[in-house]
């Protein structure tokens, strides 16, 4: 306690020490400065880190289970190719874990087994089955790690077209069809993924729009070679698609256009309205109104300005120059710009409904300064706002939903074909939910080969984090993937494995000792030679990345020992200056029978408090940036005249919190490595002489 009174008392600013004192506070500035700038990088580094292990692991699981080559080249495997019962084709490992027999070869009515067939593999008298063992292992894995889930999965290929159909904005009535085709990688869409949730983007008010548009097109015609024009569905398929698209959206606003046509009703009695009027054979025939601005007389020069006032349900108009024209019967009452109002859905208006303008509204909303209120048809009108909602009650809607065991759950539109989900890449190519086309793949046969197509539909979109084929990755329900697969064989471009299982936790940190534990129970099975466990570290597609993450990590390191160590040198400059300006009470301090271990230890301490100190402030420094790291990223972006950081390496935002390894690294290093720089002047105020010091003084 006596070393550690003396160590502060030296290191409080004094008036009679003012060079002992701004050094002391330079030191402290730097030290605080490199620990604020080593903890903000080292935080967004590893924030960054996590992030894209995340990516990494959005679809792609931390650890993968997958076939060997004596899976594939074993009886077990190779018997359903002879099997009746399995219709002579291989089998995926989600069909073999449903597969009521193990061996579905029948001497009775199957082909005579080869010579040179490999031996079945038996253990207690049963026909060892690799897959339904490893479903087992991982089942009482499970129950000792809750956060484990795990799921198969399989990868094909296919050609994938898409008929873009959309409403000319002119017309609203049906514009060019155009088609989008490429080649793409499915793979199946993985319901106990427990991040999957994270990954479906929600439907947008530009899908809503494009769903209703779309909600009386047949999809009859998109499988065709060339389509110039769709067809519509019955009246009664009608309805049940509108029921279904409005039981599962709550609309809160419309936008109206020019072209909308205002019932008189709307307008309160007694209004007055600022108004452009179309005059013919000196009759008005249509209104414009502004909505929220006065009216402009150079705008429209050639038309007649004045006023429009409502009572008892008829119109009368007194243009500027106080001229009363008379207003047709028939009159039309259109908004200048496109215009905002609240709205509901009459539910009993889709009873009746024939086609999509029959569908009725609630809407309210002001027009300049009058409250306008009643019922309006979906006519020149799109949704504003909404919320898409799901209830068991309700149909299936349009786009993917979850349930309340929170599992993904793929629209079932047989009219339509299969639900798909494409990654977000293809919303940049105009692609929207609900839009209909198919896949394509060869299927050989014994003369020839044909083309396949199986109808689908796009059902939303997902991110694809980091994915070995991210953009041309489709996900597709199973039985899509084990039919294209029955026909043709498919190869993964980087060598992933297109059939295993995953298994998805929580905290990458376990994926080695889960794994390890695996490898131990399928030994003890007598099923590790049939599968290869890898974490997400050994995955062809990560694997260089992973190892560049360590590299970075290492020298970041480093690099922030480096910076440290030279930030807290600036403390042998200012324990040297203390040593010389305390040499008299030093030279006291050991008259009085201080050791000399004493006082070495005095300035030994005056180091690691300067050190401490200095650490605490870099981080509530770095806390706060952190906090704000937004803001700092934005300032950049507008000092540089464009983004600072790429959204599609770094993400909208960088990562904000402060790195608890990073923290760790700061209070440990920075104590000891200001230790260390004040060894020196400790060392040389332990060994002033007391007698040849208070003489000299």
């Amino acid at each position: 306690m006596f070393e550690l009174y003396i160590a502060l008392k030296y290191l409080l600013p004094k008036r009679r020490t003012k060079s002992t004192s701004l050094v002391s506070l330079m030191s402290v500035f730097v030290i605080s400065l490199v620990v604020w700038l080593v903890l903000v990088f080292l935080s967004v580094t590893v924030g960054i880190e996590k992030n894209w292990l995340e990516k990494l692991t959005s679809i792609n699981a931390p650890l993968r289970i997958s076939p060997t080559d004596a899976y594939y080249s074993s009886y077990y495997y190779q018997i359903d190719s002879l099997s009746s019962t399995s219709n002579y084709s291989y089998k995926t490992i989600g069909e073999k874990s449903i597969s009521n027999k193990t061996d579905p070869y029948s001497p009775e009515i199957d082909m005579e087994i080869p010579t040179y067939w490999p031996k079945a593999k038996y253990k207690n008298t049963k026909l060892l089955d690799p897959v339904k063992k490893a479903f087992q292992i991982l089942e009482e894995q499970k129950a000792q790690i809750p956060d484990l889930q795990y799921q198969d999965y399989e990868i094909s290929g296919a050609l994938l077209r898409i008929i873009l159909s959309r409403q000319d904005s002119n017309t609203l009535r049906e514009g060019k069809l155009s088609q989008l085709t490429q080649m793409s990688y499915l793979t199946t869409i993985n319901e106990n993924n427990p991040k999957l949730k994270s990954l479906i983007l929600t439907p947008t008010i530009k899908d809503l729009n494009h769903l209703i548009y779309q909600i009386d097109k047949s999809s009859n015609a998109v499988q065709k070679d060339f389509v110039t024009s769709t067809s519509h569905v019955n009246n009664s398929l009608f309805k049940t698609r509108l029921k279904a698209f409005f039981d599962n959206i709550k609309i809160n606003s419309i936008l109206v256009d020019e072209n909308w046509e205002m019932d008189i009703s709307l307008l309160p009695n007694n209004a007055t309205l600022d108004a452009y009027a179309f005059v013919y054979n000196d009759v008005i025939t249509k209104f414009v109104i502004p909505t929220k601005e006065t009216i402009n007389e150079k705008k429209y020069p050639h038309l007649i300005l004045g006023k429009l006032y409502v009572y008892d349900g008829a119109l009368f108009f007194i243009s500027n120059n106080n001229a009363v024209i008379p207003v047709d019967e028939n009159v039309s009452i259109n908004l200048e710009t496109l215009s905002e109002f609240q709205a509901d859905l009459l539910q009993e208006s889709i009873d009746f409904a024939k086609n999509v303008e029959d569908i009725q509204f609630t809407i309210k909303g002001y027009l300049q300064t009058h409250l306008i209120h009643g019922q309006t048809i979906y006519k020149n009108i799109k949704i504003n706002d909404a919320t898409t909602t799901f209830s068991k009650k309700s149909l299936s809607p349009f786009w993917c939903y979850y349930t309340d065991k929170n599992k993904l759950t793929l629209p079932v539109k047989e009219e339509d074909g299969k639900a798909v989900l494409l990654p977000k890449s293809s919303q940049e190519s105009g692609v929207l939910i609900g839009d209909k086309g198919f896949l394509s793949y060869a299927s050989s046969t014994a003369t020839s080969t044909q083309e396949q197509r199986i109808p689908i539909f796009v059902a939303g979109f997902y991110d694809p984090g980091i994915l070995p084929v991210g953009n041309r990755c489709i996900l597709v329900p199973s039985d899509v993937t084990r039919t294209i697969n029955a026909a043709n064989a498919t190869f993964s471009p980087d060598g992933t494995p297109t059939n295993g299982i995953y298994v998805w936790f929580d905290n990458f940190s376990d994926a080695e000792k889960i794994k390890t534990k695996l490898q131990q129970a399928f030994t003890e099975a007598g099923i590790s030679s049939y599968w290869k466990i890898s974490t997400f570290k050994e995955y062809e597609f990560a694997k260089d990345l992973m190892e560049q993450f360590q590299s970075d990590r290492t020298l970041f390191t480093l690099i922030a020992i480096i910076i440290l160590a030279v930030a807290c040198s600036n403390i042998i400059s200012l324990l040297v200056i203390l040593v010389n300006d305390k040499k008299k009470e030093i030279a006291v301090l050991q008259a009085l029978g201080a050791s000399k271990k004493s006082i070495a230890s005095v300035f030994g301490i005056c180091g690691i408090v300067t050190g401490s100190i200095s650490s605490l402030i870099g981080t509530l420094a770095a806390i706060f940036t952190l906090h704000n790291l937004d803001h700092l990223v934005n300032f950049l972006s507008f000092l540089q005249g464009h983004s600072a950081f790429n959204v599609a390496i770094f993400g909208k935002s960088l990562p904000n919190e402060l790195s608890m390894e990073a923290l760790l690294f700061i209070f440990i290093a920075t104590p000891i490595i200001s230790l260390i720089a004040g060894i020196i002047p400790a060392i040389k105020a332990s060994k002033l002489c007391p007698s040849t010091t208070l003489r000299s003084e």
